[in-house]
């Protein structure tokens, strides 16, 4: 779903179930202040969900937008290869290398968190894996009664987004171009074609070709995980990426 698809959802969620989540948030919610603030929202739905939508859209056109199609070239990079590794080594593999907090213990599964837990949850429905740049160093644990637990991890890689992009280097520019210097710096992460044309707005065709000449050069490697295929950086793609100077 889109980011507008998902706020019409969020204004016209169902009232009982609003007034159900802000429930479980007050019992769990010791800060007096915060706790007036949603009981306050729980006698005014309607205007919660108003005002919840307009914050939502502020704070996804100033931060999360901006860093949309890297964002979600880390989560999904994450799924295909846990995806490969389910393949593998069946769900054990998965969930053993999601994060030091989440342990297997036989046929049980622990999860160290600071979340509040519900005695209701449905574990007969399954889990949803989730994997969430915001998470770490937590791993977030949802068990409302009625919905599917879900359970959100940093992705691997989540390190590096948020150490930023740099700009391309003279030297690289002037070897081989404008477009194809700045492909290389956005490929301290793994994304796709299309993500990558969005986040440097040219077309996805356009894109596709000059990622074709970086990966004959040696520059950018190409990896298939499920229907997609990620392009990342060599170690010659790092080289040229870090040198900053003009060529002498």
């Amino acid at each position: 779903m889109s980011f507008e698809e998902e706020l019409a959802s969020v204004n016209s969620a169902n009232e009982t179930e609003v007034i159900a989540d802000l429930d479980h948030l007050i019992r769990g919610q010791p800060d007096s202040d915060t706790r007036r603030i949603l009981q306050q929202g729980r006698a005014d739905v309607d205007g919660l969900r108003r005002r919840v939508s307009e914050e939502l859209h502020v704070h996804w056109a100033k931060s999360i937008e901006p860093l949309w199609e890297r964002l979600r070239a880390v989560a999904e990079a994450d799924v295909s290869w846990r995806l490969e590794q389910m393949a593998d080594a069946g769900p054990r593999r998965v969930l053993e290398t999601m994060h030091p907090r989440v342990r297997l213990e036989q046929n049980s599964l622990t999860v160290d968190t600071s979340c509040p837990t519900s005695e209701a949850a449905e574990w007969g429905r399954g889990m949803v894996l989730v994997p969430c740049a915001f998470a770490w160093p937590e791993v977030l644990c949802l068990t409302t009664p009625g919905r599917t637990p879900t359970l959100s991890y940093a992705p691997r890689g989540v390190g590096r987004l948020w150490e930023g992009t740099s700009a391309p280097g003279r030297a690289l520019t002037e070897l081989v171009g404008r477009t194809r210097a700045d492909a290389v710096a956005q490929l301290d992460l793994p994304m796709t074609t299309i993500q990558l044309a969005t986040s440097l707005a040219i077309a996805a065709p356009t894109m596709n070709a000059h990622l074709q000449i970086l990966r004959r050069a040696g520059v950018v490697t190409a990896t298939r995980r499920g229907r997609h295929v990620f392009y990342s950086r060599t170690r010659l793609g790092d080289n040229l990426a870090a040198v900053q100077g003009p060529m002498d």
